[in-house]
């Protein structure tokens, strides 16, 4: 399945396989300032509806320089430092 959506300069489009997600961002050059990346909640419609923020492994070293490997941080406070991303989760 494929799906895009635009709002205020900036869009997604969603391509989802049976287990994976892959999101691809664009954002106008008059969005981009002062752009740090993209927080991603996701709703679960499998798991009555379970909600959360998508995890990560990057994280901004002004607030944490020297995480542990392989240590997940949530992008709702670590956002995702580039333009595509891949749910493997789902």
């Amino acid at each position: 399945m494929r799906v895009r959506a635009k709002n205020q300069g900036i869009s997604v489009h969603a391509v989802s396989g049976p287990y994976v997600v892959l999101l691809g961002f664009d954002v106008s050059a008059a969005r981009r300032k002062g752009l740090l990346g993209f927080a991603i909640h996701r709703v679960d419609h499998n798991k009555r509806g379970r909600t959360g923020w998508l995890m990560g492994f990057r994280t901004f070293a002004e607030t944490d320089p020297d995480p542990p490997p392989g240590h997940l941080v949530s992008t709702e406070e670590h956002p995702v430092q580039a333009f595509n991303w891949g749910d493997y989760t789902a």
